[in-house]
């Protein structure tokens, strides 16, 4: 049941990446037929940085699911499946401690933002949904990973298999 939350909450990650990535390519687009027409800014710039930071941290939390990180690369080249495992356990609870302590931090910023009201400057786009992405992110990471650790220890018990 979990395996498929996940996978649903994955494939939501994924879909606004890609959402993101749209977001960014138009604020590109219209800053520079702005720029070309001679209009003032548009404040496209500050749309693009909520998608880059969209892209960023929610991307993250989804290479944390998909295990796309380095420690895949490392794990390869070690054959035994048991300490495959384990390394990959490791990275998990290094996440997780991660994820604790970032979250400390991008919560406070958010709380910040969010009761201050602070605007971008041309658009005036709300602070905290830049601030929302990021603690959204980080919590959606901490699953995954605690989710891996889960996942880890029942292949150590099967024997080890990635």
């Amino acid at each position: 049941m979990w395996h498929k939350i996940e996978k649903g909450l994955y494939k939501t990650q994924e879909f606004l990446i890609a959402i993101a990535l749209i977001v960014i390519m138009i604020a590109v687009i219209l800053q520079i037929v702005g720029r070309l027409l001679g209009w003032h800014s548009l404040g496209m710039p500050e749309y693009a940085a909520i998608g880059m930071t969209t892209i960023t941290f929610l991307g993250a939390s989804a290479i944390t699911y998909s295990r796309e990180y380095i420690s895949i690369e490392l794990s390869q080249v070690i054959k035994i499946k048991n300490i495959q495992t384990i390394m990959n356990l490791i990275v998990d609870v290094l996440l997780v401690i991660f994820v604790v302590v970032f979250f400390n931090i991008v919560f406070s910023f958010f709380q910040f933002v969010s009761e201050s009201g602070e605007r971008t400057l041309e658009a005036g786009i709300p602070l905290s949904i830049t601030y929302g992405i990021i603690v959204i992110s980080v919590v959606v990471m901490g699953l995954h990973s605690l989710s891996n650790i889960f996942k880890g220890i029942q292949m150590l018990r099967k024997g080890g298999a990635a």
